[in-house]
């Protein structure tokens, strides 16, 4: 198991793990595919010091896993706290320790640019994601809640 930086030929396979993710979370609405392609190649084309698209890819160098992250001033101290944005491991790469591995990398990059904390989040009903996250050394600090306005 490989991981790497996107890059324009993944396009396609990253736009298809976020339409996976977005069928099985509670986000409603159609996915506008010029805007989700428009902030996919951002992150491809960024310089990776304040936005990070990671990618977990098969023997065969095909993405099958990813992590999205941005890093934002904390608002009480302006240390730097990296947010994830999306993480995706398509269902039949989830043996293993791919998810831990992105996870292992996030961390990395975010020390790598001076960020004193990183928050990770997962979907209702996803108690898993977060038990894994509980044995990295996370701890649930805040619950959210959504309500949709248009």
């Amino acid at each position: 198991m490989t991981l790497r930086f996107a890059s324009v030929s993944d396009r396609d396979a990253i736009f298809r793990m976020l339409s996976s993710f977005h069928a099985v979370s509670p986000f409603t609405g159609r996915i506008d595919s010029d805007k989700v392609y428009a902030e996919i190649d951002a992150f491809i084309e960024g310089d990776n010091t304040e936005r990070l698209l990671l990618l977990s890819v098969d023997g065969l160098d095909r993405p099958v896993g990813l992590i999205a992250l941005a890093a934002v001033p904390f608002l009480f101290n302006h240390d730097k706290t990296v947010a994830e944005l999306v993480f995706w491991v398509d269902p039949e790469a989830r043996r293993g320790r791919r998810a831990v591995r992105l996870i292992e990398a996030a961390e990395y990059w975010s020390k790598k640019i001076g960020a004193s904390r990183i928050v990770l989040s997962h979907l209702s009903g996803s108690e898993s994601v977060g038990k894994m996250y509980t044995k990295l050394g996370y701890s649930q600090f805040e619950t959210g809640y959504e309500k949709c306005l248009s």
